[in-house]
């Protein structure tokens, strides 16, 4: 007795339907832990992104209000969150404040020194020595802290 199979007419088998669902849900499975890889990447990298914006901005205000300080003869403070800068003659060459109501750093024309936001903001006054504390912050609650002191022009 002669059987006739599909090995017999050349024809391959294929796969089974459990076959296929074996395989879809590997794939799935795989898709799905490479997507949440890519995620956790691309949230890193987002934050470190925005901490290198804040530690950016901190130096350059520093650097901005330490120039500014050591240009001056004499500081005032009137209040911990404002700074005067004044050269021999009196006159104002320099002012550093924190607007609170929009929490940014604003300059003697009134202008944006950095366009981060402003945690706080205090100067001190020791002799010639002006003391700075800037905390600064992003959009996703991240902080910064930078500090300095400066001596004004003898």
């Amino acid at each position: 007795m002669y059987h006739i199979t599909a090995k017999s007419f050349g024809v391959s088998r294929g796969f089974t339907l459990v076959e296929v669902m074996v395989v879809a849900a590997l794939a799935g499975a795989f898709f799905f832990a490479l997507a949440s890889v890519y995620m956790l990447v691309d949230d890193s990298w987002n934050r470190g992104s925005s901490l290198v914006n804040l530690q950016r901005d901190g130096s350059y205000a520093l650097v901005e209000m330490t120039s500014t300080i050591r240009s001056g003869a004499t500081a005032e403070v009137p209040q911990s969150t404002r700074l005067v800068i004044k050269d021999e003659a009196d006159s104002t060459v320099g002012q550093y404040y924190w607007q609170i109501s929009d929490k940014t750093l604003r300059d003697l024309s009134g202008a944006k020194v950095v366009p981060s936001l402003v945690d706080s903001l205090h100067f001190a006054l020791s002799g010639k020595m002006v003391f700075v504390t800037l905390v600064l912050t992003d959009t996703e609650a991240q902080r910064a802290l930078f500090s300095t002191a400066a001596s004004l022009r003898n």
